[in-house]
């Protein structure tokens, strides 16, 4: 029910449903759960108190993880702090982590840090064709 809400764009009712199930203690806050808060936060942008807090229960963080707290740093339109958690946890190389980076840079129309993630992405795999397709986004800025 909580990636659910996050899925269709009421991420603020995913985090609410987490936080009834809490209180009424009828089920455990595992690490799946954990992760599907975490979604919800990133789709209400909701970074301080709930974001974090949930990204800091995962046990083992993932790229996936790693992934979704750079794209909820970035759509709130904190890009210093984005790189400084991507440099913190060593997740530069990670072509995942700066395509999240990147859609926020788009969102939020910010041209010059949008150009730089997208070299340093086209430095990790310059002949994907994923890449390739970013050119037209990064035009656009």
């Amino acid at each position: 029910m909580i990636l659910g809400f996050s899925l269709h764009g009421k991420g603020e009712l995913g985090v609410e449903l987490s936080r009834r199930m809490e209180k009424e203690q009828r089920a455990e806050i595992d690490q799946l759960t954990c992760v599907a808060v975490l979604h919800c936060c990133t789709t209400a942008c909701m970074v301080d108190q709930e974001g974090k807090f949930y990204f800091k229960c995962i046990k083992e963080p993932k790229v996936a993880h790693y992934t979704l707290m750079v794209s909820l740093l970035a759509r709130v339109r904190l890009f210093g702090e984005a790189r400084a958690f991507i440099e913190k946890h060593h997740i530069e190389r990670s072509a995942e982590v700066l395509r999240a980076l990147l859609d926020g840079c788009w969102i939020h129309h910010r041209r010059n840090i949008g150009k730089r993630v997208f070299k340093q992405l086209c430095c990790l795999k310059p002949l994907k064709t994923s890449h390739k397709n970013l050119i037209s986004i990064v035009h656009e800025f």
